[in-house]
């Protein structure tokens, strides 16, 4: 079974057609084995993975999910930081990454972690 993935990206700007970042998001999650579903929770089935860019999502995801784990990317570094700060309260649930960074702190290769890990346990 693949691993699921939800993607919530906010911002601003993105008119009809939803966010580039969230597409791009999609093809290089299921490039590399991940279902890409359209809700968070549905029924009593919860996303194995969410990817956001907030804080305030983040903080949704952890509330309305028990398992999910929560990769949350930041364009700034102001934003990193706080976002370290935060994910740090949920060690378990949330990974604070840039979108791009380096190595093995952005947002690729870290999904490609989770995805990886995620896959292998099913």
């Amino acid at each position: 079974m693949k691993p699921t993935l939800y993607i919530q990206i906010n911002g601003q700007g993105y008119s009809q057609g939803g966010s580039p970042l969230a597409k791009a998001i999609e093809v290089v999650s299921d490039t590399f084995g991940a279902e890409v579903v359209g809700d968070l929770v549905r029924g009593d089935v919860e996303a194995m993975i969410a990817v956001t860019n907030t804080m305030e999502s983040a903080l949704h995801m952890v509330k309305e999910t028990e398992t999910t784990t929560i990769v949350l990317a930041s364009f700034y570094q102001r934003d990193q930081e706080s976002a370290e700060t935060f994910a740090a309260r949920y060690p378990d649930r949330i990974i604070a990454v840039a979108f791009v960074g380096e190595g093995d702190a952005e947002l690729v290769p870290t999904l490609l972690k989770v995805i990886a890990d995620k896959a292998k346990e099913d």
